[in-house]
């Protein structure tokens, strides 16, 4: 097949389950996910285990990060990556090209300015609903020029350390379910995956267990959503997601804190409270209408698969709901694209059979060659006039 025909995912929804193929490695998914947790929750356990007694749904959680355990629980970010690189050590992939860091600015300037807007539009809604009240800072530009350059930079290599493994590895195995169910059974395994931290003090600190819990998983799987279509409008670059990862940490963590939200509940006006989970579904319901509107018009985008930077011509190119051309996929999303295998029609594979015959009678005879002198021997009025 040719690798510049693109195959639909579905005849309907991008997020639909691909009728071509419902492949999911549930062993390596599975061992993944424990792998992860095991290697997240045992670094954990040491800061997290003495404040359990503490934990009761009558009692609010402490705040053991802000005690000295942040630095502890952030290196705990490392475990999904960890994980992702033992499990392609295993598996004998290679690593060449997993980061995916060569991609257009401008999947870089979404990864940057989505976040922005989001935080934006929590801070308006906190405030027009009065649920906060806003704190200026005295150099409001250099102030945010400050946190979304410099702060995110610096939470990078921790973002980094979660998106190799989400979006790295884990994503590419449960796209074959369609990116819709994909992508929740992903944001479930990211949520409960930070559920030990979350009991003591991160990003609510001072709720009770049983509001903290349901709010961050309705927040979590909600930006889940954004995270799949960059990550496979990119071509399947970690390095944009752990961009945007990190930009959204960096400005939610800071500007819906209680230091410039300080008569706010961090439950309501924070990035991951309620106010961002209504903005996050008003974002994500809208342009997961503007997606299904291109596909519904054949406007889908082009995912390409190369790999170590020659086209892969075994593979064919996706249409899908975001529009990426000739991107460098990782080895995973390239298997995940071979195992689309389009269903032609006994027409379509009459013409695939014509056109490969015809490619291989040009190839042994080329129309360059001079044509024969000799009488072919089949024209018996050319012979006779010859004997003549």
């Amino acid at each position: 097949m040719n690798a510049n025909v693109a195959v639909p995912l579905t005849a309907g929804h991008c997020g639909d389950t691909p009728k071509a193929s419902t492949s999911v490695p549930w062993h390596q998914v599975a061992s993944f996910t424990a792998l992860t947790y095991a290697l997240s929750w045992i670094w954990w356990a040491p800061l997290v285990w003495p404040h359990m007694n503490r934990v009761s749904l009558t009692e609010p959680l402490p705040n053991a990060l802000a005690d000295g355990g942040g630095g502890r629980a952030a290196l705990g970010m490392f475990g999904p990556a960890i994980a992702a690189l033992i499990m392609r050590r295993v598996h004998r992939e290679p690593l060449r090209g997993s980061l995916g860091a060569k991609r257009s600015w401008r999947y870089y300037a979404i990864a940057v300015a989505a976040p922005a807007l989001f935080v934006a539009g929590v801070v308006i809604v906190d405030v027009a609903a009065g649920f906060g009240r806003f704190q200026w800072p005295l150099s409001p530009v250099l102030t945010f020029a400050g946190v979304l350059f410099v702060g995110s930079a610096f939470t990078l290599p921790l973002t980094i350390g979660e998106e190799y493994g989400w979006r790295g590895y884990l994503l590419p195995r449960l796209l074959p379910l369609g990116e819709a169910r994909g992508t929740f059974i992903l944001a479930a395994i990211w949520g409960l995956w930070h559920v030990p931290i979350l009991l003591i003090g991160l990003n609510y600190p001072g709720q009770f267990v049983w509001a903290v819990l349901p709010v961050f998983l309705v927040s979590v799987t909600l930006t889940a959503f954004p995270f799949t279509w960059l990550y496979v409008a990119s071509g399947g670059s970690v390095l944009v997601a752990a961009v945007m990862h990190g930009v959204l940490n960096a400005l939610g963590d800071t500007f819906t804190s209680a230091r410039y939200l300080p008569d706010g509940n961090s439950l309501v006006v924070g990035g991951g409270g309620l106010v961002g989970a209504a903005v996050l579904l008003g974002m994500v319901t809208v342009v997961a209408a503007v997606r299904s509107r291109h596909i519904k018009h054949g406007q889908g985008f082009k995912i390409e698969t190369r790999l170590g930077g020659r086209r892969d011509t075994s593979a064919p190119s996706v249409t899908c709901g975001a529009v990426v051309h000739d991107a460098a996929l990782p080895m995973d999303l390239t298997r995940w694209v071979k195992g689309l295998k389009h269903k032609h029609n006994p027409e379509e594979e009459r013409r695939i059979r014509e056109a490969a015959l015809d490619e291989t009678l040009a190839a042994t005879f080329p129309a360059s060659d001079a044509p024969s002198t000799l009488p072919n021997p089949d024209d018996h009025a050319v012979v006779r006039q010859k004997e003549s």
